[in-house]
């Protein structure tokens, strides 16, 4: 015979078990922090001018490898025309010329005719010879 549930008078009880699932729950997202150096840009150059006479001899330190811009004429806005490197030595050709807060030498390579322009004095120191 056949054994079926409910036919035999005995009361069926549906089973209905619930499984609960885990739900995600909001994840923080790690806050990461990135130290930025914190760079200062100065247009103003360390401070040692000097005092020269055309025909001296000056050399260019200090530029801690930035080099010395050589401009057409003295002021900030005037044109680059070559970068100067620390040691390089030139004549005072002209000057001094106050222009821009800075003082202004005029410079002739001893070496390089095409080497010649303006440049802060701060950058300059004399040399004996």
């Amino acid at each position: 015979a056949q054994y079926r549930a409910g036919l035999l008078g005995i009361p069926v009880t549906p089973i209905l078990t619930l499984v609960e699932f885990a739900t995600p729950s909001p994840t923080q997202v790690p806050t990461v922090q990135i130290a930025t150096p914190e760079i200062q840009i100065s247009s103003t150059p360390p401070s040692t001018p000097g005092t020269y006479q055309p025909g001296e001899l000056v050399e260019i330190f200090g530029t801690e490898g930035d080099g010395l811009r050589v401009r057409e004429a003295p002021g900030l806005l005037s044109t680059v025309i070559y970068l100067g490197i620390d040691n390089e030595v030139f004549q005072i050709g002209d000057g001094p010329v106050l222009e821009d807060g800075f003082e202004w030498w005029y410079l002739l390579s001893p070496s390089n005719e095409a080497r010649k322009g303006w440049a802060v004095s701060n950058y300059l120191r004399a040399i004996s010879e």
